[in-house]
């Protein structure tokens, strides 16, 4: 689905922005409820996290059991910025896996929401996956991020005309094919 803008223009301190209207505009509606969770993956989870970046719109799984499309709508109107801002549809892409919860990281709280964020190894791993040219940026970043963590980041890659070929942001490079016979070679 296209978003109704190309122009990223949410970055990390109006994520928290909008989030909390949602929080507000969920207790106007529902009075006192419980917690609302939110896992924010991809480009704004970076931009959460990091400050790194801005996105065209939160991907967000929402666990909440009631109705809430009216309330991102109201922070759409409120803010005036498209009514897609908050993407759940992104948990029926390739790259959403159930498993991306049980590495989230709980990242703040805003009103009733509790915000996780994706782990940097998760968030890698999606990246990856979505095949996207336009992840690039966001994959450097990760590797680099990654790195400083500590984790040895080894990429294979079977294509050479991709930034998957750049010694700066791994420590080692394979040019292979993405076989079970080559991955388990290098494994060894």
């Amino acid at each position: 689905m296209a978003h109704q803008t190309d122009i990223p223009y949410i970055d990390g301190q109006n994520i928290t922005a909008y989030l909390s209207d949602l929080s507000e505009e969920l207790h106007g509606k529902y009075g006192d409820l419980p917690d609302v969770d939110i896992m924010v993956a991809g480009g704004s989870a970076l931009a959460l996290k990091y400050h790194f970046r801005a996105t065209v719109d939160i991907d967000a799984d929402i666990r909440f059991k009631m109705k809430i499309s009216d309330c991102i709508k109201a922070v759409a109107v409120k803010n005036q910025i498209p009514s897609d801002w908050l993407n759940t549809d992104f948990t029926a892409s390739p790259s959403y896996s159930r498993r991306l919860h049980e590495d989230a990281l709980f990242f703040k709280k805003v009103g009733c929401i509790n915000v996780y964020v994706v782990s940097d190894l998760s968030q890698l791993c999606m990246k990856m996956v979505s095949g996207r040219t336009k992840d690039m940026p966001d994959i450097k970043f990760l590797c680099l991020a990654l790195k400083e963590e500590g984790y040895q980041v080894i990429l294979v890659n079977s294509n050479p005309a991709t930034i998957m070929t750049d010694t700066t942001i791994a420590d080692k490079v394979y040019m292979e094919p993405l076989t079970l016979e080559y991955i388990a070679k290098i494994l060894r």
